[in-house]
């Protein structure tokens, strides 16, 4: 994953940026103290992972990863999920191999070799995984420090507000779907970026390399086979970026076909790898049988029957909207609300005074009303399902952070404070007392298990748990079986 963030960031270095929206901001005051406190809190959600966080978010934190991959490459007793099962199988291995099952392989290794025994524990096996997260959530930083600019916002007050997120805290270091979705849409909306001109308004189309649309379109196999949603998220920055990245949005097919053509080369590239990846691992490693394995497929036919999202939970079609948005996001997602509720109003009193014909009044945009689009499109059509997560919503902390950001939006006096008291309840709520017995609990069971017994003593122990989520198994560090080198 560094490595494809590394060649997106090298590919928009060679981009023709205005000038305007490069030149460095003139440093005072204010700005030293925004980098000491981004510097601040990037040291907090490192220290935060490794404390570690006690709270317990979801069951997909674990049984989507980090489980999985325990039995995979421990050989640990575990739990696998439904969605693993050579049945059914709806997940990509792909990314829990590179993150959770990398750490595993090299907790192991380092037992193994002498240099760290006792390497792997409880405390390793949570927190290795998380930190990985952690450190790729340093390049959702990175990408809204460099989309900052050119979508008017100020780079480190969007800094910021980024890294005191409780979303980033929290949601971001652990091993969900989710996170790795955030982090592929906010590097598709930097590479969408580089060819907005200064005025946001000029209509003049910016040139797209053929390694640009390589890249985009890799990233959104990637995100697609990761979650399906991530359609969803890309949707209307595709549109914006088939139009040339100006904020004039003409559609029209032949320019749209055309720049699908253009990504269809990086993304059948990285869909083939996935697709290679996860035959492999649920034909030979699982013993499915000789079958192409499309986890998308499973995935979209599971999730567009009603009765199974039933059977997750049923939530009214504004969850989304009105309680999911503000307990993730709090007065940022009010203000985009009511930013949005005031573009909506502009639209329609420039159609009723037919000031604006039906056919431009929904084409001429501003960088603010793009970026309230990128928020408000994917959280509609999330809203089209029934079954409403308020995790996700994670990746649209990118969009609103940029748009939370951009200058010469007034701010109450007490938007600062408030938003400050709004994420350090929700980082303590989340992060500390959600669930919070539980990881705990097991950290100690697993060092009661594998204490020496009195001698002549055997030891049998029951563990029963009841009102929590289903605990982890892999975090009682309990030998299974060897790990599944090849097929049955």
């Amino acid at each position: 994953m560094g490595f494809l963030f590394f060649l997106i960031s090298d590919s928009l270095g060679q981009e023709e940026v205005p000038a305007l929206l490069v030149l460095p901001a003139p440093e005072g005051p204010a700005m030293w103290a925004s980098r000491v406190l981004w510097g601040s809190l990037g040291f907090l959600r490192i220290a935060w992972c490794l404390l570690p966080q006690t709270g317990y978010l979801h069951p997909d934190e674990f049984f989507q990863s980090p489980e999985v991959m325990a039995e995979d490459v421990l050989g640990l007793e575990v739990y696998r999920p439904w969605e693993f099962l050579p049945s059914s199988p709806c997940r990509t291995v792909v990314f829990p191999l590179l993150t959770s099952g990398s750490v595993f392989w090299l907790l192991e290794l380092l037992d193994q070799l002498d240099l760290w025994p006792g390497s792997v524990s409880s405390y390793t096996l949570l927190v290795g995984p998380r930190l990985v997260f952690t450190a790729l959530s340093f390049a959702l930083d990175w990408a809204v420090y460099r989309a900052a600019p050119l979508w008017g916002a100020d780079p480190w007050h969007a800094l910021v507000l980024l890294a005191g997120s409780y979303v980033t805290l929290v949601f971001y270091t652990r091993t969900l779907a989710n996170a790795m979705e955030g982090l592929l849409f906010m590097w598709l909306l930097v590479l969408v970026s580089p060819g907005l001109g200064s005025d946001g308004a000029d209509g003049k189309p910016s040139p797209r390399g053929g390694r640009h649309s390589w890249l985009l379109g890799a990233l959104v196999a990637a995100g697609f086979f990761n979650r399906p949603t991530f359609l969803g998220f890309a949707l209307l920055p595709l549109l914006f970026w088939s139009n040339g990245c100006t904020t004039v949005l003409a559609l029209s097919m032949k320019p749209l076909v055309q720049s699908m053509l253009e990504l269809l080369p990086g993304a059948m590239l990285v869909a083939t790898m996935f697709v290679a990846v996860d035959t492999w691992y649920y034909c030979s490693r699982l013993g499915l049988g000789p079958h192409l394995v499309l986890t998308p497929a499973h995935f979209l036919s599971y999730n567009l029957d009603p009765q199974n999202l039933a059977q997750h939970g049923t939530h009214l079609r504004l969850t989304h909207l009105a309680v999911n948005g503000v307990l993730l996001f709090g007065i940022l997602h009010l203000e985009a609300v009511m930013a949005a509720w005031r573009a909506l109003k502009e639209s329609f009193s420039l159609l009723a005074q037919r000031q604006t014909p039906w056919a431009h009044a929904w084409t001429i945009l501003n960088r603010q009303n793009v970026l309230l689009l990128f928020y408000f499109v994917p959280l509609a059509l999330l809203s089209l399902f029934s079954h409403q997560e308020p995790r996700f919503l994670v990746p649209l902390l990118g969009p609103l952070t940029l748009f939370s950001s951009q200058k010469g939006r007034g701010a109450a006096w007490w938007r600062a404070p408030a938003v400050t008291v709004f994420n350090v309840l929700g980082a303590l709520f989340f992060g500390c007392l959600h669930q919070g017995g539980l990881v705990p609990c097991l950290s100690h069971l697993e060092h009661s298990i594998h204490s020496a017994a009195p001698k002549g003593q055997l030891s049998h122990f029951t563990l029963l748990f009841t009102h929590t989520y289903m605990p982890p198994r892999y975090l009682l560090y309990l030998r299974g079986q060897e790990p599944r080198r090849g097929g049955h």
